[in-house]
């Protein structure tokens, strides 16, 4: 993700945010596709529900899952991810979104280690 704006909040418990990619297609055709993702905490600091209809063309739904844990220095985390839309264009935004996946995770990581 290249950049995160949110744009509005629809209480208690789902936000709304205009997401900015920048990502290469063909290796070398850049694209800047921009959507905008709703996130939803379904149960308290439990499920949280990121969705978005990306230009028209893909149906994005990604479920993360909290399960109850005693430790305090580990946490497990279930993640379940549904694309629905055309193959090629799922392909060439599956790619996308495994990058900026990995990049999540890094910066979940780091600010963990760091909050220590």
């Amino acid at each position: 993700m290249k950049e995160v704006t949110e744009l509005s909040k629809i209480e208690p418990n789902s936000t709304n945010y205009e997401v900015k990619e920048e990502a290469l297609l063909l290796g070398f055709l850049k694209t800047k596709p921009i959507y905008e993702v709703e996130v939803i905490e379904l149960e308290a600091q439990k499920h949280v529900r990121y969705f978005s209809h990306i230009k028209g063309a893909i149906l994005l739904n990604i479920d993360f899952v909290f399960p109850e844990n005693d430790s305090r220095t580990n946490f497990d985390l279930t993640e379940r991810v549904e694309i629905k839309g055309n193959p090629l264009l799922i392909a060439y935004f599956a790619s996308i979104l495994k990058k900026a996946h990995l990049q999540t995770f890094e910066n979940l990581r780091k600010k963990l280690k760091t909050s220590k």
